[in-house]
C-alpha cells in the first residue's frame, strides 16, 4: 500500500494508505480475517461497520466473538457496509491501532494514539505493516476464489 497522507488530530495519528486495487467486500473480509488471525488474536477491542463514512457505526464484536472470530459468519457480503473498522493492540507493532476500510475505494485509514512509535522510528513505521497486510489479503482472496481456502 502506498502512504498517501499523515496528520495528527487531538493526539491521534491518522495515516491514509492507498491499496493497489479497489477494496471489494470480499477483499476486506480477507484482510480482516488476516488481521484477526495474524495480529489481533486475543487483542481485538472493536469491530464495527457503517453504511457510509460519517454514519453512526454499529458494533459487532459480541457477534464476532460468538462466531469464533470467523468474519464470514458475521458479515453479509450481499449487503456489505461501506465502512468496516477493526481496533486492537497490534501484536506486531505492540501499539494500539485502528484500521478502517472504505468499500469501493482504495483507501485504508490507520489510527494510533501512540506517539513513541514515531519517535523511535520514523513517520513510515507502518508502511511495511500495511504492505504485508495487503499481500496476505490478496493471497487469501485468490485462494478463496479458486476454492483453496
Amino acid at each position: 500500500m502506498i502512504p498517501v497522507s499523515q496528520q495528527t488530530l487531538e493526539g491521534w495519528h491518522i495515516l491514509d494508505y492507498r491499496s493497489s486495487y479497489p477494496l471489494t467486500p470480499d477483499w476486506i473480509l480477507c484482510a480482516g480475517q488476516v488481521l484477526l488471525e495474524q495480529d489481533f488474536r486475543g487483542t481485538l477491542q472493536r469491530f464495527a461497520t457503517a453504511e457510509n463514512n460519517g454514519d453512526r457505526e454499529e458494533e459487532h464484536l459480541p457477534q464476532l466473538q460468538a462466531a469464533g472470530y470467523h468474519l464470514e459468519q458475521v458479515l453479509d457480503l450481499q449487503h456489505a457496509p461501506g465502512v468496516i473498522t477493526f481496533s486492537g493492540i497490534s501484536q506486531q507493532t505492540h501499539v494500539p491501532i485502528q484500521l478502517t476500510f472504505y468499500t469501493g475505494t482504495r483507501t485504508v485509514r490507520l489510527f494510533t494514539n501512540n506517539s513513541q512509535i514515531f519517535q523511535a522510528n520514523d513517520m513510515h513505521v507502518f508502511d511495511h505493516y500495511m504492505d504485508t497486510l495487503e499481500i496476505a489479503a490478496c493471497v487469501r482472496d485468490a485462494l478463496k476464489r479458486h476454492g483453496l481456502a
